[in-house]
């Protein structure tokens, strides 16, 4: 019980309105965590309160700085969210600048894969998805074969040029 005790104590670095807000929430996630690390052993108790602490601490800080420019803690604008999509598509194409055979590698699965279903799906869709072009019914579809005379067993396939 110390433990969260100076927690608790702890707490009185983030404002008021913060506290207010979210400290019954904090220190129920302190709780929890800190019943996980207590089985575990003494060294993972100490790490997950001194942890907590440093986050506690810092977090704090970074509440106390925000408080003083805006009151209460703003949603992600649009705009906001697209310019982090940008900076995380020009950082994903400068790392793979930098990692030529790993995009080498990349680029080559992702071309077979996608050739490979393409194809797939091609040759399904077309016997299996698709009806037989010209036919409405699959009673209306035959083979036409002439038989060798001089085999017992033997089908030819039949075409018409053969007799001209």
């Amino acid at each position: 019980m110390n433990m969260e005790r100076g927690f608790r104590f702890l707490l009185r670095l983030y404002p008021r309105q913060f506290r207010q807000r979210f400290g019954s929430e904090l220190v129920a996630a302190f709780r929890i965590g800190l019943a996980e690390a207590r089985p575990q052993s003494a060294d993972a108790t100490i790490r997950y309160f001194t942890s907590s602490v440093w986050d506690l601490v810092v977090t704090a800080c970074q509440e106390r700085r925000t408080q003083h420019r805006l009151p209460c803690l703003p949603e992600p604008k649009r705009d906001a969210m697209i310019a982090t999509v940008v900076q995380d598509l020009r950082y994903s194409a400068r790392l793979l600048h930098k990692h030529p055979g790993f995009t080498l590698t990349a680029v080559a699965v992702l071309t077979l894969g996608i050739g490979v279903n393409a194809g797939i799906f091609g040759i399904i869709n077309g016997l299996m998805i698709r009806p037989l072009a010209g036919a409405d019914a699959p009673g209306e579809v035959v083979g036409v074969f002439s038989k060798d005379r001089t085999a017992a067993r033997d089908y030819r396939p039949f075409s018409f040029l053969s007799g001209l």
